[in-house]
């Protein structure tokens, strides 16, 4: 359940995000940022959706792993949250696919899942960062903000095709 002092995780209610305060510290991404959200507790993702969205994320939710590579050869994510426990396939493996598929989108799992072993695979494995479930909303936005603002300082601000520059 939500708490009052924003922590999210477990059996979240729907209403948890709408009564929160919808302020946050961070400032809306300064464009369109793409967000794929792969978390299969139903009340959770709806409330981390809405939040995001709030955020100035465009968010697009699915519980299944199958499905979430459906969605990255279609799109093109700035950022992948990632929960580990899916119906279909484990997140670890929709983390070694996603890897070879768009090695340069940023992962973040989010799992209750608090072991070192766990936390040390999935980094091995590609993952940019790790929370784990019970966390506070902010934590998740700082997180999300700060693997964006790496990925884009390694991407080339530039790209030359010929005599054509696009920027």
């Amino acid at each position: 359940a939500a708490r009052p002092d924003g922590d999210l995780g477990g059996q979240l209610l729907a209403n948890a995000v709408a009564a929160a305060p919808a302020r946050s510290r961070f400032a809306a991404p300064q464009r369109t940022t793409r967000l794929l959200l792969v978390e299969d507790d139903r009340l959770l993702s709806d409330a981390l959706s809405r939040m995001l969205e709030l955020a100035g994320f465009t968010v697009y939710v699915t519980g299944f792993g199958e499905d979430a590579l459906d969605l990255a050869r279609a799109y093109r994510f700035d950022v992948v949250v990632l929960d580990l426990t899916l119906p279909d396939m484990t997140g670890g493996q929709v983390l070694q696919q996603l890897h070879v598929m768009r090695p340069d989108a940023p992962v973040i799992i989010l799992s209750g899942e608090s072991a070192l072993e766990s936390k040390l695979e999935n980094f091995l494995e590609g993952a940019d960062d790790y929370i784990t479930k019970p966390f506070h909303r902010d934590e998740l936005l700082a997180r999300i903000h700060a693997v964006l603002r790496r990925s884009r300082a390694a991407a080339p601000q530039e790209i030359q095709l010929g005599t054509l520059t696009l920027d």
